[in-house]
């Protein structure tokens, strides 16, 4: 109810929307063996059950972090490691890389 009298019909859509389609994302990567999206469906799952008793969208942190899960749920590739490219900060990544002094520091 709460979404409803703040934000009207469409912001109460675009809510349950946004959140139906994280949980089916994340079930669908938790299904695929991804382990780190039980964690965040179980954090989701958990908070809508608070929410079910108590408004959540009136504190901001939480609601801050109810957005965030939903938020990451909607690209469950996040979740997965990603190679570093090789570039300007390579040397900060790849402790092999070489390092060579700036000339203005070699007086």
């Amino acid at each position: 109810m709460h979404l409803l009298f703040k934000q009207g019909w469409v912001g109460l859509v675009l809510f349950n929307a946004t959140l139906i389609l994280g949980l089916a994302r994340l079930a669908r990567a938790g299904w695929r063996g991804e382990s780190r999206a039980y964690v965040l469906l179980a954090a989701l799952a958990g908070m809508l059950k608070v929410g079910m008793f108590d408004s959540l969208l009136d504190a901001p942190r939480l609601a801050a972090l109810l957005c965030l899960l939903m938020l990451v749920g909607l690209d469950p590739t996040s979740l997965a490691p990603r190679q570093w490219k090789a570039g300007a900060w390579s040397w900060l990544i790849e402790p092999d890389a070489r390092w060579e002094p700036c000339p203005e520091t070699t007086r």
